[in-house]
């Protein structure tokens, strides 16, 4: 079973290779997917040549990754203005774009109140993504993402009466 990371749609089809890390001094290093079978939060997986168990288990909790090529990304107008809510500052603003950060994950452009701010699409940052589009994703910014002297971006950088620091 494959778990995919920020409750994303598992993104990589049946024929892709895939790579383990870390990898093992011993015991499968890379393979291709056989097959693939979405579940509702899990996928099971078969790599081609691979029958027994035991040629598998030293894979348990590794992390499976794949050519950014063969990846089936979440497309971009499923999360492209959806509104993105933090826990700690409140509203970021919505997406504006999607991009790939190499080979590690992507990454959301959110504009909003704090001007614009990456999001990384990592399980520690995105913590909820509703199936409903009116309700906002939520996530928790890792320290150093948003100054934490920022002022919304609609404001007088002269600090005026309309300035609010949060």
């Amino acid at each position: 079973m494959v778990r995919p990371l920020a409750n994303l749609p598992f993104s990589v089809p049946a024929g892709a290779e895939v790579f383990f890390n870390p990898p093992s001094l011993h015991g499968i290093h890379r393979a291709t997917l056989a097959s693939v079978e979405a579940g509702e939060r899990d996928c099971v997986v078969s790599l081609e040549g691979v029958t027994d168990t035991a040629s598998v288990s030293d894979l348990v909790g590794k992390t499976v990754l794949a050519h950014v090529g063969d990846l089936l990304l979440v497309p971009e107008d499923t999360v492209v203005g959806r509104a993105v809510t933090c826990v700690e500052r409140g509203d970021l603003g919505t997406i504006d774009d999607v991009f790939s950060a190499g080979t590690a994950n992507l990454v959301w452009v959110v504009h909003g109140p704090f001007g614009e701010v990456l999001v990384p699409v990592v399980d520690e940052v995105v913590l909820d993504i509703p199936d409903d589009v009116s309700q906002p994703i939520v996530v928790h910014l890792p320290y150093g993402l948003v100054d934490a002297e920022a002022t919304f971006a609609d404001e007088e950088p002269d600090g005026g009466e309309a300035a609010r620091s949060r």
